[in-house]
């Protein structure tokens, strides 16, 4: 929706406070193209941002925007009641440091004489840190603070609204102290990601969307120290603050050999030769797209003694589809639950 800025931006604080030279890092390198999820969140935040038509919407996207509109709505609610107040929608904002400019886009702002609510959207189904760890939105309050020369706030609110996590809102109060000891680890945080020896310090979160990961000498050395992990036969007696160290150098591998992966799809797609590696086609998937044809189609190749039940033994009913429409719960009698194994995952620090 708008140009890459040349500076450090709000958004990428979270990836910064965890390795500060990750902006020395990617500085002159070309954007990631977007996947399918970052393409889908965009849309929906240009119409929640009233600079696109509704029309452009699927109809997953069309609910993820009707729920942030009904959040955002029970959020001014609580903040403002039925006093007037001012809003405008992803205004970039920008201040000056020593090091380097300074910016944040916010989705929504909305304010009064003495209070402002800022509301940052979160489109996917991955929760997002707590508004009071976030430093993303600890830098669109900082910015806010900063930049709003019209008025000297008593507080200022910030909401993340995610409708597809629990909890759906996450909300954080600065008040005058707060505002200022905020602004202290901002510009903080900054000095440290400007400086020229910023020290690069990979971590999986850190290194997930990282342009860099595949030329990071740091990253790349994670992938060396696995190669120097004990045998299989071994692992029994690897101490657990040693496997815990393991678990992050493989999640941070793994984000390196996934990029090293997409460019090599990217380059056999656009005809490079790699010596040794080609395309394969891939897995082809088919499901039936007209339910009624298909009865039909079977009812007449089958025998006269058929009915309504034989038929159901080929049909599965979408439970997430089947609720969505009728807004209700199915009734657990009419439902099988299984689990997978148990998923590991790393701890919210």
């Amino acid at each position: 929706m708008h140009p890459r800025p040349n500076h450090i931006t709000a958004s990428m604080l979270p990836a910064l406070a965890l390795c500060p030279g990750r902006w020395n890092a990617c500085k002159g390198l070309p954007p990631q193209p977007a996947g399918p999820d970052a393409e889908s969140g965009t849309r929906i935040h240009a119409v929640l941002a009233s600079v696109a038509s509704a029309c452009i919407l699927t109809e997953d996207e069309l609910q993820t925007y009707d729920m942030c509109c009904r959040l955002r709505d029970s959020e001014v609610e609580r903040v403002f009641g039925s006093a007037k107040h001012e809003s405008y929608n992803e205004r970039r904002l920008v201040y000056q440091t020593t090091g380097g400019d300074f910016s944040g886009q916010a989705d929504r702002v909305l304010a009064d004489d003495t209070t402002c609510l800022i509301i940052d959207y979160k489109t996917g189904h991955e929760p997002v840190s707590d508004a009071t760890l976030n430093w993303q939105l600890a830098g669109l309050v900082v910015l806010q603070y900063l930049c709003d020369e019209r008025t000297v706030y008593e507080s200022i609110e910030a909401s993340i609204i995610q409708p597809w996590c629990k909890p759906q809102v996450h909300s954080v109060r600065y008040d005058t102290k707060d505002l200022d000891q905020a602004v202290a680890g901002i510009r903080d945080l900054l000095g440290k990601a400007y400086a020229h020896d910023a020290p690069r310090k990979p971590h999986p979160d850190a290194c997930k969307y990282c342009r860099a990961k595949t030329t990071c000498p740091e990253a790349l050395a994670e992938m060396k120290a696995l190669q120097v992990a004990p045998s299989l036969g071994k692992l029994s007696d690897l101490p657990n603050a040693d496997l815990a160290q393991r678990l992050d150098q493989c999640a941070q591998v793994e984000q390196v050999v996934k990029a090293f992966r997409e460019e090599a799809r990217r380059r056999l797609g656009e005809g490079a030769e790699l010596i040794g590696w080609e395309l394969k086609e891939g897995r082809r998937m088919r499901k039936i797209i007209d339910a009624d044809e298909a009865f039909g189609w079977w009812w007449e190749r089958t025998t006269d003694d058929a009915d309504k039940e034989d038929f159901m033994q080929f049909v599965s009913v979408h439970i997430g589809k089947l609720e969505k429409a009728t807004k209700t719960k199915v009734p657990d009698h009419l439902v099988e639950e299984t689990r997978t194994a148990p998923m590991l995952q790393r701890k919210k620090e």
